[in-house]
This record gives C-alpha cells, structure tokens and sequence, in this order.
C-alpha cells in the first residue's frame, strides 16, 4: 500500500510542479518589477499578451480547483490535497502539520477558487457576468503564501511517505519565460 502511495504522491507532486511553473510564468510576465517587461510586452504583441494573461490566470485557477478537489467524485478518487492526507493517514503516517497544511490549503480554496472557478472558468454563470463581480481576486501575497503552503505540503508528505522533499519553487532553463523576456527586451532595446 505505501508502494503505490509513493508512486501515486509522485504524480501528485508533478502536478504541483506544472501548477507552479504556470504561476512562474505568470509571475515573470505579469508581476516583474522589471518596467522594461512590461514595455516588451506591450510593443511586441500586446493583445497577446493581454490574452495569455487571461489564459494563465484561468489555467492558475482551474489546476488549483483540481489540486483541491474532494477525495473523491462520482464514487472515483481525485488526485488531490484531500486525497493525499486521506491515503497517508490509511497507511499511519498522517501528521498534524500535513493535516493542518492540507486544511490551510482547503481553506485558500474556499475563499479564492470556489466561486471563480464555478461562476466564469468552469461555467458561465449569467448573473455573475450580468453583475460583473469579480470572484477569486486576492493579494499577491495570499498567493505567494499559498504556493509556499503547497510546497511545505509536499515536502511534508513527500517526507512522511519516504521520497524525501523537493523544492520546486524554480524551474529554470533553456527555452523558458526568462529567455523569452531576454529577447523581447533585447529586441526592443534595438527599436
């Protein structure tokens, strides 16, 4: 049982991993103290880029919606944070910190991706747009604090499950957002 745990938390982590990239991404385009990316931006394609914002930020919301999932649906189990903490605790290793990062974590849910994911992403609700709420807004650092819940999260499993931690927080390399602002500035800079 812990075998296919291990291997079942794996692919969970991956999934952080991809999570975390995407707001990278985002970060790095969107919220730079770098003026000069935003002038990039805005010269070389900026409809583009007003979408991929939109993009990201819904792709943001809906991979976290699918993190936070219940245990299960639909009689199936969901690879979520619930999940997680259910299956450590059938195989004896649940601690109070996994179980409170878990419901910290739940809780980030409730209050931001709930109603965006359901009224606008997931669904078109007609009265939220009728009514032009915006839901999910929140701080940067709300979900600064968020992504840092999650990796405390899994390394906290990660630990509790053998396979030990890994800190996903940077993901650099060659082709990645860093070299496109690169060459976008680059680019401009020659304008």
């Amino acid at each position: 049982m812990l075998d296919q745990l291990k291997k079942d938390f794996l692919c969970f982590q991956n999934e952080c991993i991809n999570l975390r990239n995407t707001f990278n991404t985002y970060l790095a385009l969107y919220e730079s103290e770098d003026e000069r990316v935003d002038v990039a931006l805005r010269h070389t394609a900026g409809f583009f880029f007003q979408d991929l914002n939109d993009w990201l930020i819904q792709s943001i919301i809906l991979q976290i919606g699918r993190l936070t999932d219940p245990a299960r649906t639909g009689g199936r189990a969901n690879l979520s944070v619930c999940w997680i903490v259910e299956e450590v605790g059938n195989v004896g290793r649940l601690t109070p910190r996994i179980d409170a990062l878990g419901a910290e974590i739940m809780r980030y849910r409730e209050n931001y991706i709930d109603k965006a994911r359901n009224k606008y992403i997931s669904h078109s609700d007609v009265e939220s747009f009728r009514s032009s709420q915006k839901y999910g807004e929140h701080s940067s650092s709300e979900a600064h604090e968020f992504f840092e819940k999650l990796q405390e999260f899994t390394d906290e499993v990660g630990n509790a499950v053998g396979v030990g931690p890994l800190d996903y927080r940077f993901q650099p390399g060659a082709g990645d957002v860093q070299d496109l602002i690169r060459i976008l500035k680059r680019q401009i800079n020659r304008n």
